[in-house]
């Protein structure tokens, strides 16, 4: 297992899911237009949910990976 790349990867993945929640909040607290649908509202909705379960599970990806490499510097210490 190559450290570097998880934490490389569950950081890119935190980046993502903070930009997905940023622009769901964008559309939900722009003014309304007359062609928005109400799916519009929805998919934002949609869109907050799976930001935040991206940011979790990209988390728990960072801690994992942060205790791994804790383990390894410990056996070899």
């Amino acid at each position: 297992m190559h450290i570097g790349s998880s934490f490389d990867t569950a950081k890119a993945g935190i980046y993502l899911g903070f930009q997905q929640v940023s622009e769901s909040a964008q559309v939900l607290a722009a003014p309304r237009r007359a062609q928005d649908t109400p799916s519009d509202n929805l998919h934002a909705m949609v869109g907050l949910n799976e930001g935040q379960h991206q940011v979790q599970a990209s988390a728990a990806t960072l801690k994992a990976s942060n205790d791994a490499l804790g383990t390894l510097i410990n056996t070899f210490a």
